[in-house]
C-alpha cells in the first residue's frame, strides 16, 4: 500500500510531507507507518533521459488495446477502488478533504479518460523543493507533445 499510496498522492499534486504531516496528529492512522517516507520518496530517477531511442508511446486511446483498458477501466475501478477502500477511514477524515476531493476527481476524468483532452499539470506551490521543480519541468516537456494533438 506505501507505493500505491504515495503515487496516488504524487499523481493529484500533493507532496507526501504534506500529506504525512497531517497524518501526523493521528497516531491511530493506519497510515501513521508512512510518515517516515521522506518528499521524493515516490520518485527515484538519477536520470530520466534514456541512452536509447525510446519506442513510440503506448496510447490509451484505442479501444480494445492494453493501454485503453489499464486507463478507461483497471487503473478506477480495480486501482484506485482498492486505494480507496484501504484508506477510507483516512480519507473520510475532515483532514484529508482536499486530497479526497481530488483523488474523486481524478477517478472522475479517468472514466472519461479516452474522449478526455489532456491538460497540464497544476502549477507546484511557491514552496517546492528544487527537485520537486526539476521533475515537474521534466513532466511538462513529456506532456508537451500530446497536449498539441
Amino acid at each position: 500500500m506505501r507505493s500505491t499510496l504515495s503515487l496516488v498522492l504524487v499523481g493529484l499534486g500533493i507532496s507526501t510531507s504534506t500529506a504525512f504531516t497531517t497524518l501526523a496528529s493521528n497516531q491511530s492512522s493506519k497510515l501513521t507507518t508512512h510518515a517516515k517516507m521522506s518528499a521524493d520518496a515516490a520518485t527515484t530517477t538519477a536520470n530520466p533521459t534514456p541512452s536509447l531511442p525510446m519506442p513510440e508511446p503506448i496510447c490509451s486511446t484505442e479501444p480494445g488495446t492494453w493501454a485503453y483498458d489499464t486507463m478507461s477501466r483497471r487503473v478506477d475501478e480495480e486501482i484506485l477502488q482498492r486505494t480507496y477502500e484501504d484508506i477510507k477511514e483516512d480519507l473520510e477524515a475532515p483532514a484529508f478533504a482536499r486530497i479526497k476531493a481530488r483523488f474523486d476527481e481524478l477517478r472522475g476524468e479517468l472514466q472519461f479518460a479516452a474522449t478526455r483532452q489532456l491538460t497540464m499539470l497544476d502549477d507546484l506551490p511557491d514552496d517546492a523543493s528544487a527537485q520537486r521543480k526539476k521533475e515537474y519541468n521534466e513532466w511538462k516537456q513529456i506532456l508537451q507533445p500530446f497536449l498539441d494533438k
